[in-house]
């Protein structure tokens, strides 16, 4: 076979048209699923046919080049050549159940024998540049949670089969995975036991009417054996103990439960009305991390594992959270945030470590991609999923079945980078949206008739998040949220014309915002109280003193909005409510629970012009699809189905002004496990 070399070796043409992903993955010496990933990552310029499905494509070899000298060094070092059938099929598909069977035999055949082996400022670069990423998951989909086992040999993560999480393991050394579970319910955050022979997990109650679980599992795959009740995932120390919370009287409690789970003394005790998430031990046993939010803004913490004093808060961010760890020494957690993300939905999350004594944080990964849910072995290995994403506005109709919906769907945007939260203006002659063309968040109108665009605010502090615009009835103004003097994801309320004049605060603190129907007033929450304030700006008024989540907004003198209610397990519910007057009595219009709204997304429906739905994204497995609530009827319908594609669609879609279309930024993901070595070593440096 002829040798394959690193760069493009066709096209003497510069304009040469390259017809399908077999002729692209030719063109750059690659196989097609990694051309395919590199279209969703890393925004290789690929051209769909708009009358085609989404496999048949077109790129030019000019464009191909351009892209690929900016980018060929990385990729070379994170996809080396390997040779592929020249008639790959491009579509993924299952495997048989013998090729299955011999994975798992090899597997555990590997275990047995013992086989193994052993953004934003400069500052942050060096650490990142001197580690080594090793991608170790090549699935479609999103693989999360990874958890190192202590004898350094196999990875532990879970990736969507069906329509539930399940629990994988794979070697370090290579392979394919080893799939765990099977039973029909989510298996979340796996962690080893000590000696790397069983694997925790938690399983959220399907009802919600009762805590989640936490399950024991052998290693190599078994009967599961169900341990304790916790309201989320647990964590093993060295001695075999787990750490979970737990609901005692109203009450949430940290406590440390013995392997048989016969004992579980208190290690803390916490108010109600917070969430709290991912107890970690440290290796030493003597403290133990968390992290503690209000489900969407969070801040990490340690408590001394005998329970002597009070917890230390080691962040101070107010920010979105997702997994913490600790470094072998004991001395400083590694977790992953949006600390410094201007985009609030579904943002880029950054590595950091935050030192137990004296305060100091600091970033230890680059920009480049979004990482979650770290873990570290006691050699300093760190494992986490690496997320990538694209997102652009799509119009959908809503008088078709929901796949047929999707099919008809047309893209608004074709932007290389993140899109979120459309709405569109009067006649739908104009949408505005958030996108973070230039480096940092900020509002953006476009012309719907010839797709010219304008930015319309100019916020380049990154310390600043900017988000959810919402077009205001009369068209005169768009309002929006922005943290500029606030801390973390704690926002304000903006306004600003469609010109990008008369920029304005209206309110210091506030979120959820919903306009009158004559647009005179603005109606938005202030930490759970539901408030109003003049379009043109003034002292605000409490509409209802009930806690409130968000504001939806009014039609025929009816006030929608959204109450949040804790429940048993520790996770919310929602509640869907309509008020008239609008300080009235209310009654509930519709509930959405707790699996069906991820932490990024927000339960923030939108009003249909005529008054009739709520539109709202809801999570279902790991694709979210958008859903219509009837205002009289209290029906769900659903509106678009992606099937089984890994579709995410953040915070807040838009009606056409004849409500026959929704607007929706959808973002498709896919994230792989990797390991980096070196890099905690770099950031001490």
């Amino acid at each position: 076979m002829k040798d394959r070399v690193a760069t493009p070796t066709v096209a003497e043409d510069p304009g040469t048209r390259l017809e399908s992903w077999k002729a692209v993955a030719a063109y750059l010496n690659r196989d097609i699923s990694t051309v395919q990933r590199w279209e969703k990552r890393e925004g290789m310029p690929v051209h769909r046919h708009l009358h085609d499905k989404i496999g048949s494509v077109y790129a030019f070899a000019s464009e191909l080049d351009g892209w690929w000298q900016g980018r060929r060094l990385r990729l070379e070092q994170e996809e080396p050549l390997a040779p592929a059938p020249p008639d790959a099929d491009p579509s993924p598909s299952r495997r048989s159940p013998a090729s299955i069977a011999l994975p798992v035999l090899a597997l555990a055949a590997a275990v047995a024998a013992g086989y193994g082996v052993g953004r934003r400022g400069a500052a942050d670069r060096p650490a990142a540049l001197a580690a080594r990423f090793h991608r170790i998951t090549e699935r479609v989909g999103l693989e999360e949670s990874p958890a190192l086992s202590p004898d350094g040999k196999a990875v532990a993560f879970t990736a969507v089969e069906g329509a539930h999480r399940q629990v994988f393991v794979r070697l370090v050394a290579g392979g394919p995975p080893l799939r765990v579970t099977s039973d029909p319910a989510d298996h979340q955050w796996p962690r080893w036991g000590p000696d790397s022979s069983t694997l925790v997990y938690f399983a959220p109650d399907a009802t919600a009417e009762r805590p989640g679980d936490v399950w024991e599992v052998p290693a190599l795959g078994g009967t599961p054996r169900r341990v304790t009740a916790s309201l989320s995932d647990a964590d093993v120390a060295a001695d075999g103990r787990l750490a979970c919370f737990r609901l005692d009287g109203g009450q949430v409690q940290l406590v440390a439960v013995s392997r048989d789970g016969a004992s579980s003394p208190v290690v803390g005790r916490f108010p109600p009305g917070r969430y709290y998430r991912n107890p970690r031990w440290s290796r030493d046993a003597r403290w133990i991390a968390y992290q503690e939010g209000d489900g969407v803004r969070f801040d990490v913490f340690a408590v001394r594992s005998d329970g002597a004093g009070r917890p230390l808060q080691l962040t101070k961010d107010s920010s979105l959270v997702n997994g913490l760890a600790w470094t072998p020494d004991g001395r400083a957690v590694v977790f992953s945030s949006a600390h410094d993300s201007t985009l609030p939905y579904l943002p880029p999350l950054g590595l950091w470590k935050a030192w137990l004594e004296g305060g100091r944080v600091e970033r230890i990964s680059s920009d480049e991609a979004s990482y979650g849910q770290p873990d570290v072995d006691a050699m300093g290995t760190l494992a986490a999923s690496r997320l990538w994403l694209h997102s652009d506005v799509w119009r959908f109709p809503v008088d078709g079945a929901p796949a047929e919906n999707v099919r008809r769907g047309v893209p608004i945007t074709r932007q290389t980078g993140q899109v979120r939260t459309p709405t569109t203006g009067p006649q739908d002659r104009e949408i505005a949206f958030l996108s973070d063309s230039g480096g940092h968040a900020n509002i953006w109108v476009m012309s719907a008739a010839t797709g010219e665009m304008r930015q319309i605010t100019h916020e380049r502090d990154p310390s600043v998040a900017v988000g959810v615009p919402i077009w205001s009835p009369d068209g005169r103004s768009i309002v929006f949220v922005s943290s500029r003097g606030n801390r973390g994801f704690v926002f304000g309320l903006w306004s600003v014309n469609p010109d990008g004049s008369g920029l304005r605060l209206l309110a210091p603190r506030g979120l959820g915002a919903g306009w009158s129907a004559d647009g005179r007033w603005l109606y938005f929450v202030d930490e759970g109280v539901l408030k109003k304030v003049p379009a043109e700006g003034g002292a605000a008024v409490t509409v209802r003193p009930e806690p409130a989540r968000n504001v939806v907004g009014l039609h025929d003198g009816t006030l929608y909005y959204v109450v949040e209610r804790p429940l048993v397990d520790g996770r919310p519910e929602f509640e869907i409510r309509a008020a008239s007057p609008e300080d009235g009595p209310s009654r509930v219009v519709g509930r959405v629970g707790a699996s069906r709204v991820a932490a990024w997304q927000i339960v923030n429906p939108a009003l249909s012009p005529d008054g009739k739905w709520l539109a709202l994204p809801l999570t279902d497995g790991l694709t979210t699809n958008v859903w219509a609530l009837g205002t009289a009827t209290g029906e769900w319908r659903q509106v678009t189905d992606f099937g089984d594609r890994v579709t995410l669609v953040a915070r807040r879609v838009s009606w056409s002004a004849d409500g026959r279309s929704i607007l929706a930024a959808v973002a498709e993901g896919d994230a792989d496990i990797v390991l980096a070595e070196g890099l905690l070593a770099a950031s001490r440096r």
